[in-house]
């Protein structure tokens, strides 16, 4: 579950299909990372520093309970 957001995180930078910037907030759940199920802070860190150039993730809103997928840049 995110409890917050560091400044320069790839959270900060989510995109949805739209084109639209999203930001994380707390009360998300990040689920999955590349297809990925994460179900930790450290199973999330270890995907994210694992891949080379983008992510994907998959969040399930905190307020809504809806399902997201959101891409981030990681090395812009």
């Amino acid at each position: 579950q995110v409890t917050g957001n560091m400044p320069s995180s790839p959270a900060m930078r989510l995109q949805n299909g739209d084109g639209k910037n999203w930001y994380l907030e707390a009360g998300d759940v990040i689920t999955h990372v590349n297809g990925k199920a994460v179900q930790t802070e450290a199973e999330y860190r270890a995907a994210v520093l694992g891949s080379p150039k983008a992510i994907t993730i998959t969040v399930i809103g905190g307020r809504d309970k809806k399902r997201y997928d959101f891409s981030a840049q990681l090395n812009d």
